[in-house]
């Protein structure tokens, strides 16, 4: 791909070059040996640094390296890429630990700007809702690595600013399930997720790991528009625009197309997966506790509404009593006074009273009853204002004829049996009550202690994955620190074997200039081998000239010719 072919604006998500011609560069990464783009916005290539002076010409093939590239960079343009927050401006914050009373974030958008420092900022446990502030909890109101929208109070100290979530439109924006899915806030602290229909609080939400990174997180501009994935390809659900959370806000989403399903389920094929025997037990335990605690209080308005029957029944015989009429003190008839017991319970006084007035006993059968038998006990005071105020004429009407001896004995008796039979029944009645109440609450403890064990299990079991986890990544680790070893040494064996090749070119280039020399060698040693026989002729000539003069003048021609067929010999 040549450089005219790079777009000049880029999406996210499109491809800018191979990373064999490109190098990548800020708002960019690598996927599948392209260079793409991260970011919205213009897209700049930096060619390659090229040193000063001339190159040196290398002796092996060696690999281009990252500064011998073009560096594609995506820059986002239009606005300042850096500002400081002010009071009032909403900032998208994440969560990074968690105090008694504060949470600590740290701040990595102002408005719609994402900035490339992030500022530490505090959300004190007073500032996250507006009402019942004494009831806020902050690990129930955040945990670490959620995205919290928030509102700036107070530029705060040198180090933090001060953040707020106490508004309609503030408070976390996104979580994640333990399934990887978005979650949906339905309360302030409870989340739920719509694929599994599993309601999870905040401070039991366990994140899926990796699921987001400071790069990605780095870049989210509209981070509250959550996607709801099908359980199947060929079903289809609507994508939901949630509105931010807030402390103070709890809202409720009908969502007719989402099945409420508790049981888990693929989170890349959506099909259900079987629960295992501890998690059953966990559910059957959690539904036989809440089945015991609807009888619990059940029994408990039972028993309220009869302590309130019996109240009523003891006003209506305080009543009655008050209405019967007074006989003469010679007709009174002293009944045999029972000694009552000082420390009977209030449910037994209660019984005898209610006992007393079911029994089947008329007015007219006890019309000049007493109504307070023991002298030194005093009247009633309720019987007594009922008596002041009566009619005058009904205080002055005439007593009826008092009936004798035995019939009030008879009607005595009468009631005492019907009394005592009441009181069994509403004795034993209690003590069934109490039997099955000490029943129950001993098999609510049991379920409790049993979902303690197991939730106990199921802990031991997660950290022992945590740990399995830890160690598969530290083996990984290992493994690959071992790959990037074997790669460095085929690499030095690489060069290595290149070495050896320019070392044997090397010297095989020896060895040819070591035969050229020795041919030259050999053939200046000809030549002078020539020479000196020449000069042997010549001395030899030179002599045979002395002798004969006029074979001289004639030899000299031809000795010029053959030293002239010499010279290009030598």
């Amino acid at each position: 791909m040549a450089v005219d072919d790079i777009p000049s604006v880029a999406l996210p998500g499109k491809v800018l070059g191979p990373v064999t011609k490109f190098a990548p560069g800020a708002g960019t990464h690598v996927y599948e040996g392209n260079v793409v783009s991260s970011l919205l916005g213009q897209v700049t290539v930096t060619p390659a640094a090229k040193g000063p002076g001339p190159q040196k010409r290398l002796n092996k093939i060696t690999a281009p390296t990252s500064e011998e590239l073009a560096t594609i960079s995506v820059s986002r343009h239009g606005r300042k890429r850096e500002i400081l927050p002010d009071v009032d401006n909403i900032v998208l914050a994440r969560v990074l630990r968690l105090m008694p009373k504060q949470a600590i974030v740290v701040i990595q958008q102002v408005g719609d700007t994402v900035l490339q420092t992030e500022w530490q900022g505090l959300i004190r446990v007073q500032d996250v809702r507006a009402t019942e502030k004494d009831k806020v909890k902050i690990y129930e109101s955040f945990k670490p690595g959620d995205i919290v929208r928030a509102q700036v109070i107070s530029l705060g100290d040198q180090a933090n600013y001060y953040l707020s979530t106490a508004s309609n439109e503030l408070g976390v924006i996104l979580a994640t399930s333990e399934a990887g899915n978005d979650m949906v806030p339905i309360s302030w602290k409870e989340y739920k997720d719509p694929e599994t229909g599993i309601r999870t609080p905040k401070n039991a939400m366990i994140r899926l790991a990796g699921s987001l990174k400071s790069d990605t997180l780095n870049r989210i501009t509209r981070p509250i528009v959550i996607s709801i994935r099908p359980k199947a390809p060929t079903s289809v659900h609507p994508v939901f625009y949630v509105p931010a959370m807030s402390a103070t806000m709890v809202m409720t989403m009908a969502t007719p197309t989402l099945s409420a399903d508790s049981t888990p389920c693929c989170p890349g094929c959506g099909y259900s997966l079987p629960l295992d025997h501890s998690q059953v037990q966990l559910l059957e335990a959690q539904a036989r506790i809440e089945d015991l605690e609807n009888q619990v209080r059940l029994l408990n308005e039972k028993a309220t509404a009869a302590v309130g029957r019996w109240a009523d029944y003891e006003d209506e015989i305080s009543i009655l009593r008050a209405q019967l009429p007074s006989s003469t003190t010679a007709q009174k008839v002293q009944a045999p006074v029972t000694p009552t017991n000082a420390r009977m319970s209030f449910l037994q006084s209660g019984t005898s009273r209610l006992s007393s007035f079911l029994s089947p006993r008329k007015p007219h059968d006890l019309p000049h009853i007493d109504t307070n038998p023991n002298p030194s006990r005093p009247p009633n005071r309720r019987s007594i204002s009922s008596q002041s105020h009566r009619p005058q004429h009904q205080v002055q009407a005439q007593a009826p004829p008092s009936p004798s001896a035995e019939d009030l004995l008879a009607a005595l008796n009468r009631e005492q049996s019907l009394r005592k039979e009441a009181e069994g029944k509403v004795a034993a009645t209690s003590q069934e009550v109490e039997e099955l109440s000490a029943a129950l609450f001993e098999e609510a403890n049991k379920m409790v202690a049993e979902e303690r064990r197991a939730r106990a299990k199921l802990e031991q079991r997660v950290d022992e994955l945590e740990r399995r986890d830890m160690e598969k990544r530290r083996r990984l680790e290992k493994l690959e620190g071992a790959m990037s070893r074997i790669e460095r040494v085929r690499l030095m064996l690489a060069e290595a074997e290149q070495d050896v090749e320019s070392s044997k070119q090397t010297v095989k280039e020896i060895e040819a200039l070591e035969r050229q020399q020795e041919e030259e060698e050999r053939k200046e040693r000809e030549s002078k081998a020539k020479l000196s026989e020449h000069n042997d002729r010549d001395s030899v000539y030179s002599v045979a000239t002395d002798e004969n003069p006029e074979r001289r003048s004639i030899d000299k021609p031809n000795k010029q010719e053959k030293s002239e067929d010499d010279t290009p010999g030598k």
